[in-house]
């Protein structure tokens, strides 16, 4: 029980952890002259990592976002599976139902609203990343002014002080969010109404 709650909290504390620390914390940990996974890369004899090339700093920048998002999407999907009564999971297995068929059949359908919803969440903080991949901006290259279409808004309005062009790509992100939300939960409610008939 104890392991549970650690695992639990170890798993959340990340989106505790402000964005800009982490992102901080995380090009620290990517720099070569301290970065820890060139240490652990050496002494196991493989060649040494680099974070911060063209085509890793995506992912570099990713990381970031997964590590801090992580913990938010745990406590909703923990709480959804908490919800679900036990008596399903006994009734299911009086039918002869093994623990595969328990995570399938009757798990995921009912996790599907906090699954969509913990989607939109993600989706919209991927959309709304900013700070993520602008704090190690100087530590690399590799990352242009327009990385994410927030980089383009800041670019836009405060570097090239063309306010209207910023407000038209702030808009267009806003607009891109608001549709993305509503064919989301349309794409959820039609399999809810199929399912339901």
């Amino acid at each position: 029980m104890r392991l549970a709650r650690f695992s639990r909290i170890s798993i959340f504390l990340p989106f505790a952890v402000p964005g800009v620390i982490a992102s901080l914390m995380w090009g620290f940990m990517y720099l070569p002259g301290v970065s820890p996974f060139h240490e652990l890369a050496a002494n196991l004899g493989l060649p040494q990592p680099n974070f911060f090339t063209h085509d890793s700093v995506f992912w570099s920048i990713a990381n970031i976002n997964i590590w801090g998002g992580v913990g938010f999407n745990m406590v909703i999907l923990y709480t959804a599976l908490r919800g679900i009564g036990s008596e399903l999971y006994d009734a299911a297995r009086v039918d002869g139902c093994n623990e595969w068929q328990i995570a399938r059949d009757i798990k995921l359908p009912l996790l599907l609203p906090a699954l969509v919803l913990t989607g939109l969440f993600s989706l919209i903080g991927t959309i709304q990343t900013f700070s993520e991949p602008t704090t190690p901006a100087p530590l690399t290259d590799a990352l242009s002014s327009t990385r994410v279409p927030m980089m383009l808004v800041y670019r836009d309005t405060f570097v090239a002080q063309n306010v209207y062009g910023g407000a038209a790509s702030a808009m267009l992100i806003a607009l891109i969010t608001i549709v993305s939300s509503i064919v989301l939960f349309w794409i959820t409610r039609r399999r809810a109404a199929g399912g339901m008939a």
